[in-house]
């Protein structure tokens, strides 16, 4: 809570903060913890193991309380919890580590209950349908003060359908939070906002659809509870109302980087962070909002990293902390409130101990930083000073009370900011505010008051002053409207004078409006060039009261719309002042263009009106009035005509090349059989193959060649395969007797085949178990030698063992007769 300083006419209220260090001790991933106690921030052993989701939360005092990876609950002293175990979510395990529910745990303080938390928990994508939103409830109050998981209050179900990341934000009602959680249907995605109060949970969400294009798990920055970021295909933004949960004025805006996968803003809500696989560190001057193309246009890089930087969450110490994967490193952003180079971003400001290296990595393998706490914020009561006042009054007095508090109530049951009252005695108010109350007291005096007016004198004279003031009368003190004190005033400029002489609950007030009028003429030139305007009103301003204009009107003003000199004459008795008004008006148009989608390649020419006198600006400082686009962004031009000028913008923006591919390579199918052929294409486009269908995929079932074009807004793509079939049903012809004797008839031992084989095999064994032949060909058989040699008469056995073309596997063993 933030020290504040209330100031009033009548009183002060001061406001005393109350330390809240709820998120000074970081518990993540594996065995690693930052203790924000300590400045700087040291690092501890705590006995974790998580990839992403998990969180910590500590006592007002900054004592740590427990912390999870949602699936375990771990004490303050380490220890598992009892019933700390079998929590659903964040699962299932990869490793030694829990796989990654990417922002899918928190710890909500119990708006009712000081003791208990809730842990909400999702399910990660790895753990399939229904991928539901579970919550428990930690009691600290048993076990000793270590906790204890709630078993009448362990693993329900809250939604499912869900995404796996959880924001928390606060409530507009003291004591309450919102959770928000979006569905993981990226077609139709939505919102749900579940309103966490003193009552308990509500168990029908507040829904706002969200535009296509918001990636999974976005939810990741709010600004003041009231602004909500999502990444996606761009940033989004959305005003989130805190009192009824709903979502509005969505809109978005593309970054020059790739999109940012983390968002987080500095503690003065000025600057946007960004950062993600392949986004390295980048900045946004959030000052700019709600005007979005200047909060774009103020995209910096901070950093360019060769690997992903993928958590990133500012610290009780207000830097922001960023974790590059793939490194044993912490970033620090150590100034996030300063633009560009000044937020003094150091990528090496913090390096992990080797217990941070989960068992068979060679470094730390987490991406993501605890979920932060949101503390209840504590209903304090600020008393006021009391001022008494005595006051001379003839009509009730004004009692004011500060404005800008949601309610007040006096002791006379008014609920106004302010009351009045014509008698003295004690009065009092209280104001309150989110979960402030303030009283401020008042005791008022009365005592009846005369106020004697005296007639005023107007004086006016040509020439100048000084002039004595001095009305009749003697009495006790005297004030001017000048802050003199004397009976009399000397005055040499023009103006009203009033003289206040004061007897006890008495007040005298003489009235003079003086005016020198100076016996002079003066002559008043002005050259104005009216940019854009239709006409103008000229008015010169002096205390005259009688006008002539060129066109003989009268009157204090005239209105111009055209070229031309323009005089006015203005006199009184005393002086003569004459104005003169050489006018010229300039005005023109500029238009670009829509907004423009260009294919990969082409250029487009951006053709600024030609027109008279004007000179040129683009955006990268040229002069030209034309330009040639040949990359993605934003154009503008400035065509300027003395001091007039207009800008116009365009976004080009230039459609994804596209590519095309089937899946399968040329096959060879078994005769009968049928075959998916599939197709991997990127960019917009339609398909159209040989045979007329249109379809991403073609089910085949004979020979050929197929053949698929990628239609695309800007290019046709091509693609061919060519398929054979064979009959894959086909049994070997084994013989049982062969006569090698050089006749040209049976002189070999072979496998006939009616199929080509994927595997062929065959072995030749003596009666002994001795291999005398083998091949791998079905077109080699056995010539009935052994090293060259004939082998004797007799009965030998053989091994046969093949592939099928359709992919089956066979074996087949007998005897054979050798004969001469």
């Amino acid at each position: 809570m933030k020290c504040r300083l209330f100031f009033s006419v009548l009183l002060f209220s001061v406001m005393i903060a109350k330390a809240q260090n709820e998120n000074n001790i970081w518990c993540f991933g594996n065995n690693t913890g930052l203790n924000f106690n300590n400045t700087p921030p040291t690092l501890f052993q705590n006995n974790l193991a998580v990839l992403e989701g998990c969180a910590s939360v500590a006592d007002a005092a900054g004592n740590l309380l427990f912390y999870t990876s949602g699936a375990i609950v771990y004490d303050r002293l380490g220890n598992v919890m009892p019933n700390g175990t079998g929590l659903m979510g964040n699962g299932p395990s990869s490793g030694p580590i829990s796989v990654s529910s990417k922002e899918g745990v928190a710890i909500v303080p119990h708006p009712q209950n000081p003791n208990q938390y809730y842990l909400f928990c999702t399910a990660a994508i790895e753990d399939g349908a229904p991928y539901n939103l579970y919550y428990s409830i930690i009691d600290m109050s048993l076990n000793g003060g270590l906790g204890d998981v709630d078993v009448t209050h362990k693993n329900f179900i809250l939604t499912s359908a869900s995404d796996e990341a959880i924001t928390i934000v606060r409530h507009a009602s003291c004591h309450s939070f919102w959770l928000l959680n979006m569905s993981n249907n990226t077609n139709s995605k939505t919102l749900r906002a579940f309103a966490i109060t003193p009552a308990g949970i509500a168990p029908a969400p507040v829904i706002t659809a969200l535009p296509y294009g918001i990636a999974n798990n976005a939810i990741v920055a709010t600004r003041n509870d009231s602004l909500l970021l999502f990444t996606g295909t761009q940033i989004f933004t959305a005003s989130f109302n805190k009192a009824n949960g709903q979502l509005s004025n969505i809109q978005s805006f593309y970054t020059q980087a790739s999109t940012p996968d983390v968002l987080e803003f500095s503690a003065d809500g000025s600057k946007l962070y960004g950062c993600g696989v392949n986004t390295g560190l980048i900045q946004f001057d959030f000052g700019l909002w709600p005007g979005l193309p200047a909060v774009a246009a103020s995209e910096t890089t901070i950093y360019s990293s060769n690997v992903p930087l993928m958590g990133m969450r500012i610290g009780p110490d207000h830097k922001i902390y960023v974790r590059p994967v793939y490194t044993n490193l912490i970033g620090v952003v150590n100034n996030p409130n300063a633009a560009g180079a000044g937020c003094n971003f150091v990528a090496s400001a913090l390096s992990l101990p080797a217990y941070a290296n989960p068992p068979g990595y060679p470094i730390p393998a987490f991406t993501e930083f605890p979920h932060a706490f949101l503390p209840l914020l504590p209903p304090d009561t600020f008393p006021g000073h009391i001022k008494d006042t005595t006051l001379c009054l003839e009509t009730p007095a004004l009692l004011q009370s500060d404005t800008g508090y949601t309610h007040y109530l006096w002791n006379t049951l008014d609920t106004t900011p302010s009351i009045t009252t014509g008698m003295a005695g004690t009065y009092w108010v209280k104001r309150s505010k989110d979960c402030s109350l303030y009283i401020d007291s008042f005791y008022l005096h009365a005592v009846t008051t005369d106020t004697l007016p005296v007639s005023a004198k107007d004086t006016s004279l040509c020439g100048a002053g000084p002039l004595t003031l001095s009305p009749a009368g003697s009495y006790s003190s005297y004030l001017w409207n000048t802050g003199d004190t004397s009976a009399t005033l000397n005055v040499s400029l023009s103006g009203h004078y009033r003289r206040y002489a004061m007897a006890p609950c008495k007040v005298y007030v003489d009235s003079f409006t003086v005016q020198f009028n100076p016996s002079d003429t003066s002559y008043h030139y002005t050259d104005s060039t009216l940019c854009f305007a239709a006409s103008v009103t000229l008015q010169p301003g002096n205390d005259l009261s009688h006008f002539l204009w060129n066109n003989s009107s009268t009157g204090p003003a005239l209105t111009a719309s055209q070229d031309g000199l323009y005089w006015r004459r203005s006199y009184d008795a005393c002086r003569l002042h004459v104005d003169s008004f050489d006018l010229h008006f300039i005005s023109f148009t500029l238009d670009l263009g829509n907004d423009t989608l260009l294919c990969p390649g082409d250029t487009l020419l951006l053709q600024a009106p030609a027109i008279t006198g004007a000179t040129y600006r683009w955006q990268d400082g040229s002069s030209d009035t034309r330009y040639t686009v040949s990359r993605q962004g934003w154009y503008a031009v400035t065509a300027s005509v003395k001091q007039c000028s207009l800008t116009d913008s365009i976004r080009v923006t230039y459609r994804e090349r596209p590519s095309l591919a089937i899946r399968q390579p040329d096959t060879t199918i078994c005769r009968g059989s049928s075959l998916l052929l599939e197709t991997i294409a990127t960019g917009e486009g339609s398909y159209l193959w040989n045979d007329g269908s249109t379809e991403a995929t073609l089910p085949v079932n004979a020979p050929g060649t197929y053949t698929v074009q990628y239609i695309n807004p800007c290019i046709s793509l091509y693609d061919s395969v060519t398929i054979d079939d064979v009959d894959c049903h086909c049994i070997p012809f084994v013989p049982n007797a062969f006569s090698p004797n050089g006749d040209g008839n049976n002189d070999q031992f072979r496998i006939r085949l009616a199929c080509p084989l994927l595997l062929f095999q065959l072995h030749i064994f003596n009666r002994f178990g001795q291999e005398l032949f083998v091949t791998t060909s079905p077109d080699q058989g056995w010539d009935g030698t052994q090293n060259g040699h004939p082998v004797d008469l007799g009965t030998y056995f053989y091994y046969l063992k093949y592939t099928a073309p359709d992919g089956t596997s066979h074996k087949q063993k007998g005897d054979l007769t050798l004969l001469r």
